[in-house]
């Protein structure tokens, strides 16, 4: 290049060779100072130039995308079609939530005409970043006018993602069997992306008869690899069809498919789902046989299927595995896991002695610990210790209670019959800014009851709708924060309405809360409430 350079002998195709290698090494900083002497040689960067310094900003220095696209209209260089197509590669979860946004609007700027790749960056960006509304515009456009036409098969797999995340399973099949009428050999990628789009919108079924039509079609059977058929597995799995899960799993090494360790990590969760911890063995000798490895996800599941099977000695023996392992190390799971089954069994001292364990490995205590040791201190009847740890713990680490932690301890006070304990925490959810969930109310509700607190219960009630009357503890608070995440089931203001009028004695209460609680809008009560009132 220099010898080039010296010799008048450069263009721009020249000059943009050098800044595509620079990209292509990562040196980013190298292609903008191959830029710099382009210009003082006199020869002008032009758009490609900027689409191949900007394609290695993306994957180097996302944040500076859009800079790039200013100095390149500044420089009159209009952004093209392959400008969107990279600055799509950069949207995804962490990007900023207007970036998408903005390249979808330079889009209505440019002249050109959306080609296929394009199109499947623009729907594949709509899905990192769960864009759902874009994406259903996107491919609604494309259902109805077509004005992409797909022939790779890339895209196809693009397409019928999409239509799996938004749950149009018609367009995802329809989008297969274009591709098929098209004589498109589909990929892992494209068969995986078909199975997974039918198996996550409960058509499992018709996800596995997929997969076996594609064993016995000597064509396509190549391509049916350990993640399609692990899609299928989870689907089983996650519909409690167990023996079926087991059953694919005899199938994949009957047809000698290569098994993944995400593969044995699902069948391993299938066993704790399941109940079926004598299989645990067996699979791990089949992993040993493939030479693969236990992760960190394989020896957590394990232990806490142990420990919901009461076979803490079981679970001890693993998390000693672990120690010894060159490949994991125990984690904040793995430790939180051991402490909820020491909390399921009583075992205060065995608890304690894994909290200082995991502290002395450099595994630092979380919200989800701190669940599960005032769970632990309250079956353990340490009450009080609860209440120290939190403190403790969340001084030392320094982080805040969330609302799981306030749950417990509301749920011990409601144990230990110190219920106006149980609503000063409450009152303190608040005061730290935290909004509590439907488990908030439903602990302090049924405590309330069955103490005979009828109007406290009211008061708790109102606020969890949001009217007024609100309880004492929380009445100052804008009702916007009172309001539980997810709002209370109709089930829960039936039972405690029923509570008010039986247990409390208090007919006339219950019913007057009853006429309130009606006149919020979407509350969802008329049918069920009704019936208990007409008993």
């Amino acid at each position: 290049m220099d010898k080039a350079i010296a010799a008048g002998m450069t263009d721009v195709v020249t000059h943009n060779m050098i800044v595509k290698l620079h990209c292509q090494k990562g040196d980013v900083h190298g292609a903008e100072q191959a830029m710099q002497d382009m210009r003082s040689s006199g020869t002008p960067p032009n758009g490609v130039t900027y689409n191949e310094l900007l394609d290695g900003i993306i994957r180097t220095e996302p944040q500076r995308a859009w800079a790039i696209v200013d100095d390149m209209r500044a420089n009159r260089c209009a952004p093209t079609g392959v400008t969107c197509s990279t600055l799509l590669k950069g949207v995804g979860k962490g990007s900023k939530a207007t970036d998408l946004d903005r390249v979808l609007q330079l889009l209505t700027q440019i002249d050109d005409d959306a080609d296929e790749v394009l199109f499947g960056s623009i729907i594949e960006a709509c899905v990192r970043t769960g864009r759902t509304d874009l994406l259903c515009q996107q491919l609604k456009r494309h259902r109805w006018r077509r004005r992409v036409l797909v022939t790779d098969v890339h895209t196809f797999g693009s397409l019928i993602r999409a239509y799996g995340v938004v749950a149009d399973i018609d367009a995802a099949w329809d989008t297969w069997r274009q591709m098929r009428a098209n004589k498109i050999l589909p990929t892992s990628i494209t068969l995986g992306c078909m199975v997974e789009a039918l198996a996550s919108n409960d058509q499992v079924q018709a996800a596995y008869d997929l997969m076996r039509d594609c064993f016995n079609n000597e064509e396509i059977r190549p391509v049916v690899n350990s993640v399609v058929c692990c899609s299928v597995l989870k689907g089983f799995c996650n519909e409690r069809k167990f023996d079926r899960a087991f059953a694919l799993y005899e199938e994949m090494l009957a047809e000698k498919i290569e098994i993944s360790i995400v593969c044995f990590n699902v069948l391993v969760d299938t066993c704790v789902r399941s109940s079926e911890m004598g299989r645990i063995e067996g699979l791990l000798k089949a992993m040993t046989n493939q030479g693969i490895e236990p992760n960190v996800i394989t020896y957590s599941t394990i232990l806490k299927g142990y420990c919901l099977d009461g076979r803490l000695d079981k679970a001890f023996k693993i998390l000693e595995d672990m120690k010894k392992s060159t490949q994991v190390s125990p984690d904040e799971i793995t430790y939180n896991t051991l402490i909820d089954g020491c909390a399921r069994n009583c075992l205060w001292d065995r608890g304690m002695l894994l909290l200082k364990e995991m502290e002395d490995a450099g595994v630092q205590p979380s919200n989800f610990t701190l669940a599960v040791l005032v769970k632990l201190a309250n079956r353990s009847k340490r009450f009080e210790q609860a209440f120290e740890l939190c403190k403790d713990l969340s001084q030392t680490y320094n982080f805040r209670l969330n609302v799981h932690v306030y749950n417990n301890l509301m749920q011990a006070c409601t144990g230990s019959n110190q219920m106006q304990r149980a609503l000063k925490i409450f009152g303190d959810v608040f005061e730290n800014g935290i909004q509590p969930d439907s488990r908030s109310y439903t602990i302090l509700l049924r405590g309330c009851v069955s103490h005979g607190m009828r109007h406290d219960a009211a008061g708790l009630l109102r606020a969890a709708f949001g009217l007024r009357g609100a309880h004492v503890q929380v009445g100052k608070f804008k009702p916007s924060l009172l309001r539980p995440k997810g709002g209370l089931s109709p089930n829960i203001v039936c039972e405690i309405l029923e509570g008010i009028a039986k247990q409390c004695g208090d007919q006339a209460l219950a019913q007057l809360l009853f006429n309130d609680l009606r006149q919020v809008p979407g509350s969802r009560l008329d049918q069920k409430v009704l019936h208990f009132l007409s008993r």
